[in-house]
């Protein structure tokens, strides 16, 4: 297992299940992500504030509209996603824009099925795969929502699966 520091300033996130690790600051509209659980697979990254086991992640999707505040799992939880353009996860820096982005930033805050949601409008992530696991820095801004920065290494989870 990889050695954890821990800081005043910084919260330190363990993903469920495996050694691999969040380091996570910032909030959006004052929610934050804590301990939880964070997979990675397909053209998505999800950090959330909840335990939860790779075969409970079908509730992640592709877009999320700012209209609606239906969220696809009963759970509680501050969930931080990025969702590529391309069919998977890409090695590298990408940037993250308003619009025609390569990469959107998502913030998912949800109880029992019901969502405040928030795109993200500036930013970036880089990142780089080995084999089944995934590591690399974030920083995302939602507008006058809030930001978030990071770094991580995640494992990956077989149920988020490609764009077809």
């Amino acid at each position: 297992m990889r050695p954890v520091y821990f800081s005043s300033l910084t919260l330190i996130f363990l993903s469920a299940c495996s050694s691999g690790f969040a380091d996570i600051t910032g909030s959006v509209y004052g929610q934050k992500i804590g301990e939880g659980s964070a997979y990675w697979g397909g053209p998505y990254i999800v950090f959330m504030n909840t335990e939860m086991d790779c075969d409970e992640m079908s509730w992640v999707e592709d877009k999320y509209s700012l209209d609606t505040d239906e969220l696809g799992t009963e759970s509680t939880i501050n969930a931080l996603q990025f969702t590529y353009a391309s069919a998977e996860v890409q090695d590298g820096k990408l940037t993250i824009a308003s619009q025609n982005s390569p990469a959107v930033g998502w913030f998912i805050s949800g109880t029992r099925g019901e969502a405040d949601i928030f795109r993200s409008t500036t930013g970036s992530i880089d990142t780089t795969i080995d084999g089944d696991w995934l590591s690399g820095t974030f920083e995302v801004g939602f507008g006058e929502d809030g930001t978030m920065n990071g770094d991580f290494e995640i494992e990956k989870c077989v149920n988020l699966k490609p764009r077809r």
